[in-house]
């Protein structure tokens, strides 16, 4: 076998403890993606919840805005019909 010199052995040693510490960075940056992505998640899912309620918001005020112009619509024609009565009335 082969006997290292020193040189080796601290070429072997920096090499493994540099090794070591990327491999703990590897992990610690895995974990915080996938920290990342499941507050990502949740935050997709808030926004889609947003979005269905102005949706729903924007849905009630076309209906009633629609019903707000047929009230004002039959209002209007009343009001014709009770000034034409007036007017008959004063003839």
């Amino acid at each position: 076998m082969i006997a290292m010199d020193t040189a080796q052995s601290v070429l072997v040693v920096v090499l493994a403890a540099a090794l070591a510490v990327f491999l703990i960075l590897a992990i610690t940056i895995a974990i915080e993606i996938l920290r990342l992505v499941s507050s990502l998640r949740e935050i997709a899912k808030r926004a889609e919840r947003v979005v269905t309620s102005a949706e729903t918001v924007g849905d009630v005020l076309r209906k009633t805005s629609g019903s707000v112009s047929i009230i004002h619509f039959v209002r209007t024609v009343l009001n014709m019909v009770a000034e034409h009565k007036d007017k008959k009335k004063e003839s």
